[in-house]
């Protein structure tokens, strides 16, 4: 009986994954039928509304309390907001990629429509850069190895 309750539990907490994935894939979807720059604000706008009654948000304080302990509260509460809306920004701005780097391999000297490609040494430090905002996790941590040097 115990394994039985077990696998429903499991279930159903798969089942909410799903929906929750489905949810984020359908905005992100939507956010395709406008403009880049009016849907990235709207996202960095409604993960500041969002993030702070979210599980995270809690641990984001904490963290942010033990990494700056001479901040005061407004500054650290002002961080956290920040740090959802980078998040927000950046799940928004991978729907437009395609727009944001206008990249054709058969021209050597490429420039995309926002990124020129002065800034861009091949090794993809501007693209992990950009992801800063978000934790290392482990398979992040096993990408970052495989790299070349990043660092000069």
């Amino acid at each position: 009986m115990k394994f039985f309750i077990t696998r429903i539990v499991l279930k159903a907490r798969q089942v909410q994954q799903w929906l929750v994935a489905y949810l984020v894939f359908g905005l992100l979807s939507v956010f395709k039928l406008f403009p880049a720059d009016g849907s990235i604000r709207f996202a960095d706008w409604v993960m500041r509304k969002i993030g702070p009654f979210t599980g995270r948000h809690k641990l984001i304080l904490e963290n942010l309390h033990c990494a700056f302990p001479d901040k005061d509260e407004a500054e650290i509460t002002r961080i956290a907001l920040e740090s959802w809306g980078h998040i927000g920004r950046l799940a928004a701005e991978y729907v437009f990629l395609d727009e944001l780097f206008d990249f054709d391999p058969d021209d050597p000297g490429w420039a995309g429509s926002r990124l020129p490609a002065s800034n861009v040494s091949g090794n993809c430090s501007s693209l992990i850069g950009h992801s800063s905002c978000l934790p290392p996790t482990p398979p992040i941590s096993k990408f970052y190895r495989w790299l070349p040097h990043l660092s000069g």
